[in-house]
């Protein structure tokens, strides 16, 4: 009965956070910015901006006022650590780094066109505003609420296996692509389990 109760809790804690962020960020998207489109004179890039910028306003609005209202809790994972995030952003370049130039000296990475520099900025923001969701989603919500309740091994399998699981829904996927985005789950969650900080986790993301 108590690991039933405690299930129940789990399910409780993980529904409330996930449908929060969800429905903020679902109604800020397609019910605000919808308006504000209908309603304001900008530029496509403008309304990039507003959008992206938006999105992750309501994301950590949505996060905080779960952990202040419901869990009841100070928000500590959101601290801004300069030194660890530099150090957990470089060796995230040094990880990329030797996979690319690993591909590469196999003759499996070829740059076959260059478009210039003009369309990296935006693709730089969407991935950024990506990183961050998941890893707020991921690592902020679903491994932290399991960790918190069932503990942390349990929590790092679990949480990779669905974090991997997901990503069968993309285009091109195979069985080494969920590995190995199964793994890097469970790397991102043992960062996060080091740190006990988001942002350190994004950087390295």
């Amino acid at each position: 009965m108590n690991h039933l109760k405690r299930l129940s809790y789990l399910l409780l804690d993980l529904a409330v956070a996930l449908f929060a962020i969800g429905a903020a960020v679902a109604l800020y998207r397609f019910g605000i910015m919808t308006l504000l489109e209908k309603l304001l004179p900008l530029s496509e890039l403008q309304f990039m901006i507003l959008r992206r910028a938006g999105v992750m306003a309501v994301l950590f609005f949505a996060y905080w006022t779960v952990a202040r209202y419901y869990e009841k809790r100070t928000i500590t994972e959101l601290a801004f650590k300069p030194l660890a995030i530099l150090v957990s952003a470089l060796f995230g370049i040094v990880l990329i780094g030797i996979t690319i130039l690993s591909l590469y000296a196999l003759e499996h990475y070829q740059l076959v066109s260059f478009r210039g520099y003009s369309a990296a900025l935006p693709i730089m923001v969407a991935i950024a505003l990506a990183v961050v969701f998941e890893e707020v989603v991921f690592r902020g919500v679903i491994f932290r609420l399991l960790e918190q309740h069932a503990g942390t091994a349990i929590a790092l399998v679990v949480q990779a296996s669905i974090f991997g699981g997901l990503h069968l829904f993309n285009d091109g996927t195979s069985a080494m692509t969920v590995i190995s985005v199964t793994l890097l789950g469970a790397f991102w969650a043992v960062i996060y389990v080091y740190s006990r900080n988001l942002w350190v986790v994004v950087a390295n993301h």
